[in-house]
């Protein structure tokens, strides 16, 4: 991985961020990040995931087993009701981030049992939540003095 603090350093760089910024972003100490671009350390597996996302490129070229920076790994596949779906690193990332919270982990987990049935009931109440965040937002019910 002797690339790897060259990509670092680049791709922070290119996005105009400092070293606090990415170690904020990683939840380490600047030092800590500082030892990643200067060889000195090595981050695991996840952390390389988290930047290869944060830089939309793909983890082979942060590494240096790719010269293609637009090879990016955009799409993750996921099964759901019995279809595969794409999702874009963003979206991935968001499902990662609410496995985190125990309410989430625990929908998850019961969407995995009829999965169809409760995904459509979970389509059709966001479809609720939204109409009623759109109707929030409509500035024909603002009532005026």
């Amino acid at each position: 991985m002797a690339e790897l603090k060259q990509k670092l350093r680049e791709l922070r760089k290119k996005h105009k961020l400092t070293q606090k910024e990415v170690a904020d972003f990683l939840g380490i100490t600047e030092s800590a990040y500082g030892y990643y671009e200067q060889g000195r350390n090595e981050p695991s597996l996840d952390t390389i995931r988290k930047l290869a996302n944060k830089y939309e490129v793909s983890i082979a070229y942060l590494i240096g087993e790719s010269t293609d920076n637009s090879a990016h790994e955009s799409s993750h596949s996921i099964q759901v009701s019995g279809q595969n779906i794409k999702l874009s690193s963003a979206e991935f990332q968001v499902l990662q981030e609410m496995r985190k919270h125990p309410q989430f982990a625990a929908m998850f987990h019961d969407l995995a049992t009829a999965p169809e049935k409760k995904v459509k009931t979970l389509i059709k109440m966001w479809e609720v939540i939204k109409a009623d965040l759109d109707e929030e937002d409509d500035p024909e019910d603002i009532i005026e003095d």
